[in-house]
């Protein structure tokens, strides 16, 4: 009895620590081989302007056209713990 509630104890500490770091996994980037930031933050505005779906005095960007944009110009969003060359941050929210 005392060896099934130890391995019960171990089962729940492990799955605790699994979903507490799978938040710490990184934020999302935006990456493509060889970009720079200016050009990526030219493309990232072309998109938002593509996306903004509502009147000129509360303007609101379509987070899915963004992504679309973003990614038929070649981007690749992908969840980076440690950001790398070629690599941006979008203007996105909830990442």
């Amino acid at each position: 009895m005392r060896r099934i509630r130890g391995v019960q104890l171990t089962a729940l500490v492990a799955m605790i620590g699994v979903f507490a770091l799978g938040g710490c996994g990184g934020k999302y980037y935006w990456s493509k081989p060889g970009s720079t930031r200016d050009q990526f933050d030219a493309d990232s505005r072309a998109c938002a302007k593509e996306a903004t779906v509502s009147p000129a005095a509360a303007p609101s960007i379509e987070q899915s056209a963004y992504r679309a944009c973003l990614s038929a110009r070649g981007y690749v969003r992908e969840k980076l713990a440690i950001k790398s060359e070629g690599s941006h941050r979008g203007i996105e929210q909830f990442d």
